[in-house]
């Protein structure tokens, strides 16, 4: 049995084993896993510092922890400045054209846009104009039933008058649902179709009654928070900035 267990502890070292090679860790990153032990192993070992020793050694340590960044960073910059370079003499090379392709968008886009609005405009006259004729015809076929269900001398012609209302009012209501929902606009070449869209705006008439309203919303009280703080980084001091104390940290 021992024999048996020798065996398959060796078989287990082999290739394809349980017992895979560890991973190949570059320097780099085996640095940083070392600094993160280390300093999880120093913040539990010192959660306060009460005396210069270990100020000192805290000292040495957050030096060192800088000094890994500083180079860290170097490293970095250095890395990617070849790719910056390259990617600094593509834009220098497609700019122009790109620059040129949107100038010619914001001369021709204007005129389209007008023309999509005045195919708007025709598209609302003429539905209109169709939800007319519509109701019309609606009219002047129930007025035409309500003849033809009396009765009397003329009842077969006003029945006759009733179907032809009918008729007509199938085809203002086929009239009017073939208007499009929108203008659009598709070249002969193809691409994509063009229409306006709706694009909500609000416009501020109240300023304090919209801060009330959005004074619990986190980006505006981050903002406030920047706009105090650089307020207070240059040089605005109490009492002249309302609803704040100024006060200093040393960090």
């Amino acid at each position: 049995m021992l024999h048996d267990n020798e065996n398959n502890a060796a078989e287990r070292h082999q290739i394809g084993g349980n017992f895979p090679p560890e991973p190949i860790v570059a320097p780099e990153d085996q640095r940083v896993i070392d600094s993160v032990v280390n300093a999880d192993k120093w913040i539990a070992q010192y959660p306060t510092i009460e005396d210069d020793d270990v100020g000192k050694a805290a000292a040495d340590h957050i030096n060192q922890l800088e000094k890994d960044l500083k180079a860290c960073e170097e490293k970095f910059k250095a890395e990617k400045a070849p790719h910056e370079e390259k990617l600094a003499e593509i834009r220098a090379r497609f700019r122009p054209r790109l620059d040129s392709f949107e100038i010619c968008l914001k001369v021709v886009r204007p005129r389209f846009r007008a023309w999509i609005k005045l195919k708007e405009d025709r598209r609302k006259a003429a539905q209109a104009d169709e939800e007319r004729k519509a109701a019309e015809a609606q009219r002047r076929a129930d007025q035409l039933a309500e003849q033809a269900k009396a009765g009397g001398p003329n009842a077969v012609s006003q029945t006759i008058l009733a179907h032809e209302a009918t008729q007509e009012l199938e085809r203002a209501r086929q009239a009017l649902a073939a208007i499009p929902q929108r203008a659009q606009v598709r070249g002969n070449l193809g691409g994509r179709t063009h229409s306006l869209r709706t694009v909500w705006h609000a416009r501020i008439i109240e300023d304090d009654l919209l801060y009330m309203h959005l004074r619990n919303d986190r980006d505006v009280k981050d903002l406030l928070q920047r706009k105090a703080d650089a307020a207070a980084r240059g040089g605005v001091r109490n009492p002249n900035l309302p609803g704040c104390e100024i006060f200093s940290t040393q960090e």
